[in-house]
């Protein structure tokens, strides 16, 4: 299988009654290998598990005008199943192993389920306004929920779901309040939790980086920009967040700076010349990431357009087009690795994962006696199906590494090259039998020639002096006659 980056975007209408889709991307050239209709969700409202363990993944997308969730999977380009839920959800997460599922409202509530049985594990009023942004940390050990209160909290879900919990209300594990309007974005950086950062964005113009490790969760830094900030980015090495406006802005952040003696690095806590750069898009931004690799920041506008620019020289180097003036948005991106089974002519095609469809209602009955359904695949299938070899690896590497202008070239010459490797090795070998005729003809005369010498036959003139002596191996010896 050849590593492939691959891009989802979300499309659906900012105003109006328009119907909107999902597209999957190949990132290098910007060819559309699938797209899922019958989908028009808004910001945040779209969540996806990728194929993993030898089960396929899938999508989840609210939708906007109604309590309705659509599920879509990478083996099929149709519409999977449509979820009834409780009431209109604002924002949808998932866990990256695909067993939770969790939804804002726009009255503060928040709903968990457990996705392989449906069950509705808690459900309780996280916040007074409506619930912005939903986001798992990276390891699913938590849920962080911004609100339009001004507010960000962050729920253990081993306390959601704890049996024993069910009676009492939710207790947040911590509250960040330093807000002052609306949240609208979360990013939650890598580490187990609670040694892991967020990161924050708000309409009060600033962008705030907290450490959840400690006992007061100290807030790292602040940084103010003129514009309110709608969304955020962070790479996976958390060395700088890019900070997105509805104005047409894209700020960049470096969290480290060169030390006063140029020997080393320190964190920025806040200096405003460390967001100096900034990129102009020109018309308003309705999503953004970085790309697998972390070498493109990715771009999506209400006019339906993808631009992709290089992540150090803020270079826009190629656009997607694809949907651009159809009336849709782009609202939502993420990169990944191309889904194993999202090529549908595998004979053996990966067992699907299983959905089923959500509770509306919290049943403890049903809770206690409740069954969850698991795919377990076949050991040796999982491991032919998941095997990279090292030549596919680096294969995949010089893909990434290599512009998109000089794919096709390299291809090529690699072709070139094992067709010239083969033609030579076939002359090796024909060199190679021609060099060992002439060493057996070698030998034989060799031994023709020289064999006589070493061994001359005996003369008929001392005949009567030597006797014959027959040995019982038949062996010819002379002796001399006593």
């Amino acid at each position: 299988m050849k590593l492939q980056e691959t891009l989802l975007c979300g499309l659906g209408p900012l105003s109006g009654s328009s119907t909107g889709h999902l597209a999957l991307h190949d990132l290098k050239t910007g060819t559309s290998l699938s797209t899922y209709k019958q989908s028009t969700s808004s910001v945040h409202n779209t969540a996806v598990v990728e194929t993993q363990n030898g089960q396929g993944g899938y999508i989840l997308s609210s939708q906007a005008d109604k309590p309705i969730l659509n599920v879509y999977h990478f083996q099929k380009d149709q519409l999977a199943q449509r979820i009834v839920l409780p009431e209109r959800v604002t924002c949808v997460a998932s866990d990256t192993r695909g067993h939770y599922c969790a939804a804002g409202t726009a009255n503060g509530r928040i709903y968990l389920w457990e996705v392989p049985s449906g069950v509705m594990l808690n459900s309780w009023e996280a916040h007074f306004r409506r619930v912005h942004v939903l986001k798992f940390t990276t390891d699913d050990a938590a849920i962080v929920s911004a609100s339009d209160d001004s507010g960000v909290s962050v729920w253990s879900v081993a306390s959601l779901v704890d049996n024993q919990l069910q009676h009492e209300l939710p207790v947040p594990y911590c509250n960040l309040s330093d807000h002052t309007l609306p949240v609208l974005d979360v990013v939650c950086g890598s580490g187990l939790f609670p040694d892991c950062r967020l990161v924050t964005c708000s309409q009060d113009h600033s962008v705030k980086i907290w450490d959840l490790s400690s006992s007061s969760r100290t807030l790292l830094g602040t940084f103010t920009f003129s514009h309110p900030i709608q969304m955020i980015a962070m790479d996976s090495a958390q060395r700088v967040i890019f900070a997105a406006s509805g104005a047409g802005h894209v700020h960049r952040i470096n969290l480290f700076k060169p030390d006063q003696n140029n020997r080393g690095m320190e964190a920025v806590t806040g200096d405003t010349s460390s967001s100096e750069a900034e990129i102009i898009v020109g018309q308003p931004i309705t999503s953004l990431c970085i790309s697998y690799t972390s070498t493109h920041l990715l771009v999506g506008t209400a006019s339906g357009s993808i631009l992709i620019y290089d992540l150090e020289s803020h270079q826009l180097l190629r656009s997607i087009a694809t949907h651009k003036d159809k009336g849709l948005a782009v609202t939502y991106l993420q990169c990944m690795l191309k889904p194993v089974d999202h090529d549908t002519k595998e004979k053996d095609p990966i067992p699907l994962r299983p959905v089923i469809p959500f509770q509306r209602m919290r049943d403890l009955k049903a809770r206690e006696t409740h069954q969850v359904m698991v795919m377990i695949p076949p050991r040796v299938e999982e491991s032919k199906s998941r095997s990279i070899s090292s030549d596919e690896v680096f294969a995949g590497q010089s893909y990434f590494l290599s512009p998109p202008s000089q794919s096709r070239r390299v291809g090529l010459n690699s072709n070139a090259r094992v067709a010239e490797l083969e033609e030579e090795v076939a002359q090796l070998r024909a060199a190679l039998g021609q060099a060992k005729g002439i060493n057996d003809s070698m030998w034989e005369t060799m031994v023709q020639t020289m064999l006589p010498k070493n061994n001359p036959t005996p003369s008929t003139a001392g005949a009567d002096d030597m006797v014959v002596d027959s040995s019982p191996a038949r062996t010819k010896r002379a002796r001399k006659a006593n």
